[in-house]
């Protein structure tokens, strides 16, 4: 319960499971307390096997899987080399599944989607850069892998202010299904989006969508935090 009350990003991100264990913790303890003693009382009674009916096959089923477990384990004794090596396999795959598991605090995601925002020098006319914008638009649609762009003109969603000399570019992918070969993932899409976008006299700085709805204004990736060459030179191109 009390991690239900952290504040900030960690308690958002923790009070889902806080409520959720909690409720769990709450139902498992009226079933301990309960229904537990008496369903043990019920399978657990003297001669047990004998019954007849659904309990009788219950108890008659729990009895075989017990022997079974129990052969299972004296045979195992037998050959240790054998549970030893088996051991070291099912440890040497934890590893190896630990290994290929994102650890960042949000790893990003592919939602067949990313963002490019696109910002000329301040004080550009707006007619500018939905020119420059629409070119953008037209080379991020030839990557293959990007099914159809959409060009919103005159504002910025990393500032989240209305500007003329700033547009957001929406690119939507492919299915899933159509991009399973390597390099079509949203991360390669936007290392190549960057490539592409190098001549264009403008800074363009494609990003992924945050991996959680609402938390934050953007995700950006660990590619889309470069940016074009003139942004990356530091100069505007006349």
């Amino acid at each position: 319960m009390p991690l239900a009350f952290i504040p900030g990003i960690s308690g958002e991100l923790f009070r889902q499971f806080a409520v959720v264990v909690s409720v769990g913790m709450f139902f498992s303890a009226i079933n301990a307390l309960s229904l537990s003693p008496a369903l043990c009382a019920v399978l657990l009674s003297a001669h047990h096997g004998s019954r007849r009916g659904i309990m009788g096959r219950i108890s008659r089923g729990i009895d075989r899987v017990r022997d079974a477990y129990g052969a299972a384990v004296a045979r195992l004794v037998r050959v240790a080399f054998v549970s030893l090596l088996l051991l070291a396999a099912v440890m040497a795959g934890i590893v190896g599944a630990g290994s290929r598991t994102p650890t960042g605090f949000l790893p990003q995601e592919d939602q067949g989607a990313f963002f490019a925002e696109v910002g000329l020098p301040d004080g550009a006319s707006l007619n500018r850069t939905r020119a420059i914008a629409e070119q953008v638009g037209a080379t991020i649609r030839a990557i293959p892998g990007v099914e159809d762009v959409m060009v919103i003109s005159g504002y910025s969603l990393l500032s989240g202010v209305a500007q003329s000399s700033s547009a957001i570019i929406i690119a939507t992918l492919r299915p899933f299904a159509e991009r399973s070969s390597p390099g079509l993932d949203v991360n390669a899409l936007i290392a190549r989006t960057i490539a592409a976008t190098a001549e264009v006299p403008a800074r363009v700085i494609p990003f992924n969508l945050p991996p959680i709805q609402g938390l934050g204004t953007a995700g950006v990736s660990r590619s889309g935090c470069r940016t074009s060459r003139a942004g990356r030179s530091g100069r505007w191109p006349r």
